[in-house]
């Protein structure tokens, strides 16, 4: 779940129900879609069916969503590594801050890394073509 509404590749709009909170309160979700998520020396990873909930302060990421959606968590030392059940591989990364799970990565539109493939030449800022060029993961600062 997500406030940030830029951070979503696909979105519509056309989402029913409602997320319950401990302190039972709820939230309709205004939203729906796939984000992509960056992580230090991974592969980007797709994160399918994030709700867009304008009212949250934080991100919040569900381990049961992760887990329905075919992966494996592992936790060990305060770290959370979750990988792709059919191939083992390391997807995701966190570590305990503060009593939370925090993910070590960043929010990541295509548009940044793959110039070339996704934008007709001339269409980016000077300083966004530059940014894509060098494969900066987050020139706008927006971490996860």
């Amino acid at each position: 779940m997500t406030h940030r509404k830029y951070f979503f590749e696909d979105f519509t709009d056309n989402v029913d129900g409602a997320v319950y909170f401990a302190d039972q309160s709820k939230i309709k979700p205004s939203g729906l879609g796939t984000i992509r998520i960056k992580l230090p020396g991974l592969l980007d990873f797709l994160l399918h069916h994030v709700l867009y909930l304008p009212q949250l302060k934080r991100n919040l990421l569900s381990l049961v969503h992760i887990l329905q959606q075919g992966h494996s968590i592992h936790m060990f030392d305060g770290k959370l590594e979750v990988r792709k059940a059919s191939e083992h591989s390391l997807v995701m990364r966190g570590i305990e801050e503060e009593r939370l799970i925090k993910l070590q990565g960043t929010f990541a539109h295509a548009q940044h890394f793959s110039y070339n493939s996704h934008h007709e030449e001339g269409t980016l800022p000077s300083s966004l073509l530059w940014h894509a060029r060098f494969g900066h993961l987050n020139c706008d600062s927006s971490t996860y």
